[in-house]
């Protein structure tokens, strides 16, 4: 059975993540312990202010931005093959809208990863 990538919207600015995220999706996100990320120093801070409940340091982080060639993406998508589930971030927003994170999305989707 594969894992769910779940597409974890983060804020805009300096907007209180409790004014505008969902109290199920930041349980969702507090619950991973995998994500690919757009830039990692921004994940770590946005999670941060999530209060996680384990240390960020705990976290495994991978990289999936402009400079990502496209034939590495497929590697991204092991820990979903293998049961683990991802948190799909942007550096603002939400993911997969005008981000490299849309090549991730549809190959899981071809894969028959849930999203």
């Amino acid at each position: 059975m594969t894992g769910t990538l779940y597409l974890i919207p983060t804020t805009l600015g300096s907007d209180k993540w409790q004014d505008v995220i969902p109290l199920y999706v930041s349980q969702i996100t507090r619950d991973t312990r995998h994500f690919v990320v757009e830039d990692v120093r921004t994940a770590r801070r946005y999670l941060s202010r999530l209060e996680m409940p384990v240390p960020i340091s705990d976290l495994h982080f991978e990289l999936l931005n402009e400079h990502t060639m496209q034939q590495d993406v497929h590697k991204l998508l092991l820990p979903l093959l293998d049961g683990l589930s991802v948190g799909l971030m942007s550096e603002a927003g939400v993911p997969a809208v005008a981000d490299p994170g849309a090549l991730l999305v549809a190959l899981a989707h071809k894969n028959g990863v849930q999203v």
